[in-house]
This record gives C-alpha cells, sequence and structure tokens, in this order.
C-alpha cells in the first residue's frame, strides 16, 4: 500500500517525518484530518510517498518519528504511543458475485501487504492466498476472480474501485467493523518534544467533524430504511396537530 510522509516545523532547526498509508487526493480522510490538527498546531508541511512496511521499519530505526491513520500493533509498543482517534473507518467485507455461495472455509482471501487488514488476517488465523501492494491492485485481483474476498475500508474500496472503472454495485459487501486509528508517535519524538502528543490530542476536536461523519453509501442506507417510516410519521394528525 502506497503511503506518504510530511515534514513540519515548529521552530525547530530539523522537520519532524512522519507516514501515512491515505491518498492525498481523497476527500474527508485522515490526512486532511492530520493537516487540520498540524494547522492548528502553527505546523507547516509536506507530503511524499513512502511504503507502510518501510514507515514501521523507519520508526525502529528511528529515521522517522511517526505514522497514521494506525491502531496500536503489538510489535510497535516498544517503539512508541498512539493518539487519540482522529479518524473511523468502517471496515467491510466484498465478495466477488460468483463466490457468494461458496463456503467461508473455501474462500480465497487476499489482502494488501502489510495493511492492518492482513495483520489482523493473521491474528485470526486467516490465510491471506495473494497479497499485493496497493489497494487498486487488490480489487483488481478480486475483479479477476484471483480470489474470492477482501476486507476493506469502505471509503477505500469506492475509490479504488472508480479508479480501476469496475462497477462497484456488483460486489457483495457485509459490514463488520467500525476502526478508530490514530497517529503514532515514536519514543524518539516524545522525547524530543514532551508536549507533542498532549498538543495533538487538544486539536482533534476541532477538526474532527468531517472525518467522523457517515459516508456517501452509509448515508443512503439509513435514508432508505428510515424515508418511508418518516413519511408515515409526518402524515399523523397527532403530529401535524
Amino acid at each position: 500500500m502506497p503511503a506518504y510522509f510530511f515534514t513540519l516545523l515548529l521552530g525547530l532547526t530539523e522537520p519532524l517525518q512522519f507516514g501515512t498509508n491515505l491518498p492525498t487526493t481523497a476527500p474527508d480522510n485522515a490526512v486532511n484530518q492530520v493537516e487540520c490538527i498540524l494547522f492548528e498546531m502553527g505546523a507547516p508541511f509536506q507530503l511524499q510517498t513512502l511504503p507502510w512496511l518501510r514507515a514501521r521499519r523507519e520508526v525502529k530505526l528511528d529515521r522517522l518519528d511517526g505514522y497514521f491513520t494506525t491502531h496500536l500493533m503489538p510489535e510497535m509498543k516498544a517503539y512508541g504511543r498512539i493518539s487519540s482517534p482522529i479518524f473511523l473507518e468502517s471496515w467491510y467485507w466484498f465478495t466477488h458475485p460468483e463466490s457468494i455461495n461458496k463456503p467461508k472455509n473455501k474462500m480465497r482471501y487476499g489482502a494488501v501487504r502489510g495493511s492492518y487488514q492482513a495483520n489482523w488476517f493473521k491474528t485470526q488465523n486467516i490465510i491471506a492466498e495473494v497479497e499485493v501492494n496497493s489497494l487498486e491492485e487488490i480489487v483488481n485481483v478480486m475483479h479477476h476472480k484471483r480470489i474470492d474476498r477482501i476486507l476493506l475500508d469502505l471509503d477505500d474500496f469506492e475509490l479504488a474501485a472508480s479508479k480501476l472503472g469496475i462497477n462497484e454495485d456488483e460486489y457483495q459487501r457485509e459490514f463488520f467493523r467500525y476502526v478508530p486509528l490514530g497517529l503514532f508517535a515514536s519514543h524518539s519524538l516524545i522525547k524530543r518534544f514532551p508536549k507533542f502528543m498532549q498538543q495533538f490530542d487538544e486539536n482533534i476536536n476541532t477538526c474532527a467533524q468531517d472525518p467522523f461523519s457517515l459516508s456517501k453509501s452509509e448515508e443512503k442506507q439509513i435514508l432508505d430504511r428510515l424515508s418511508s417510516s418518516a413519511k408515515t410519521l409526518l402524515n399523523l394528525p397527532s403530529l401535524l396537530e
């Protein structure tokens, strides 16, 4: 999965460096969230690409100050801390239409190499038969029937499908869970700037409205379920009175 790192200046002689797995052009994602928080902290920054696995390795080697969006993985507990949640992902199972009736134990799974879904698979003893380097690749692999099922954030799937010209409605989707994600800061960063995490957390609420809103797909599902009931209520004489 591609990632980015940005440099920021807080009146320092050397900029800080962070990584992220999110595209910079997608609306209402954690990049916008972090941009807003750092702006509130008075921290200008610049984005560049960086692979996911390398981001974690660079933190371990003390060549990277942190990364986002993430949860605290067991292997990284010795290297830093996680902020309060800055973004909420909606994880869905997506299944190829020709595999819907396939038994779960016969499903072929795929994942993005180094992603949090791939790591979660390992904790559940789910074998990812195919691992690739980007969101577009894993969606394309499923589209060409090399795998049956993937677990992705809803917005990530829709963005990848749109880029590939794939009709996302053809694929069965099943909500799995919401996943709160934050910014991981290295112990080295916190040692150099003890108030960084406190200031970061204090500015989260200022910038949290859009990233915690429902996606368009979720809004449509809720409206579809509630619209008929709402119309009935609007015509009740007691309510009109």
